[in-house]
């Protein structure tokens, strides 16, 4: 969607204050804070009724653009969007950084490959990383070819493609571990996923059992059931439909490292290197020119900067050349 971006910040008025690669501001927590709920901000409004429209308007303007071009802006949609309703200057100031990281990167590019049409799904979620004991769950679908042995999961990591759905939302529910907020993902993801198998399947491309990844190794085996679980009656009454479809072969749910989830990229604010080193896999797979998508989606040809230039005058030459 070349030029959507320059045009909506041309009409927001808004100019590059600074360049950055992250669309929200990092938020450090490790150790034993990390399991602590996050203090709900205060209810006192700071911002006035005109600056809480802009608001509005900024996320209903890149929403769109987020779930059909470029998802890696929807974690910070999400999060500015249920924050808002608080009135804080530091909605405002999120609004303003997302403003600057599109301006940053204007012209996001979603590369699709040619593949068998098998659905995968990344699956992640991030234990109460929202104010009022909230959790967040990501999903990552894509399509790729099939498995070698389509009764197993898969033993080698498929070929990453352009993504089909991207989502960055809140569970409903207060979740009592982490493990149960992971299930508590998956579950989410899977009903995600029976849509999509059956477009997939009516389109004529039958679909092996999905496979689901999880960075979780506890929410595997209580899904799998290969552990012996106690004290989790909750998690059954809410999430034995994933046994059920395991047990109908239509899901296959295994264990992946974190680095590789692609689920986690829409559940945390991270900071800029790491979306430096991810925006690549989101948006513009490296394929052949992986010397060019090593800063994301703008690549170093004369074509794209030409672009860039033309539909987005924010940027100095100097900027493009940062890229």
């Amino acid at each position: 969607m070349p030029g959507y971006v320059a045009k909506a910040l041309e009409q927001f008025k808004h100019k590059l204050f600074f360049q950055t690669n992250s669309p929200s501001k990092h938020v450090v927590r490790y150790g034993k804070a990390s399991q602590k709920p996050l203090e709900p901000p205060p209810t006192v409004s700071e911002i006035s009724d005109e600056d809480n429209t802009f608001i509005q308007r900024v996320v209903g303007t890149f929403l769109y653009y987020g779930q059909a071009v470029d998802p890696t802006v929807l974690h910070a949609l999400s999060s500015i969007a249920t924050s808002r309703t608080n009135g804080m200057k530091q909605c405002m100031d999120a609004t303003i950084h997302l403003l600057n990281y599109l301006a940053t990167h204007p012209n996001a590019i979603l590369r699709y490959h040619a593949s068998n049409m098998v659905l995968y799904v990344h699956s992640d979620a991030s234990y109460m990383t929202k104010s009022e004991a909230q959790s967040r769950v990501g999903r990552h679908f894509f399509l790729s070819s099939p498995k070698s042995d389509p009764s197993q999961p898969p033993t080698i990591e498929p070929e990453l493609n352009g993504p089909i759905l991207s989502e960055c939302s809140i569970l409903c529910h207060v979740m009592s571990s982490a493990a149960e907020a992971e299930i508590a993902g998956v579950f989410t993801n899977a009903k995600n996923a029976e849509m999509l198998r059956q477009i997939l399947i009516e389109m004529g491309h039958p679909q092996p059992p999905t496979p689901i990844q999880t960075d979780n190794t506890t929410a595997r085996d209580i899904i799998t059931n290969t552990v012996k679980q106690r004290k989790t009656r909750a998690m059954d009454m809410r999430f034995y439909w994933l046994r059920d479809r395991r047990f109908q072969n239509k899901y296959h749910f295994y264990w992946g490292t974190g680095k590789k989830n692609m689920g986690d990229y829409y559940t945390k604010h991270h900071p800029s290197k790491h979306h430096k080193t991810h925006r690549p896999s989101v948006l513009n797979h490296p394929g052949e020119n992986a010397a060019n998508t090593v800063q994301g989606c703008i690549n170093s040809s004369i074509y794209v900067r030409t672009l860039a230039r033309t539909y987005c005058p924010i940027l100095s030459s100097q900027h493009l050349l940062q890229q």
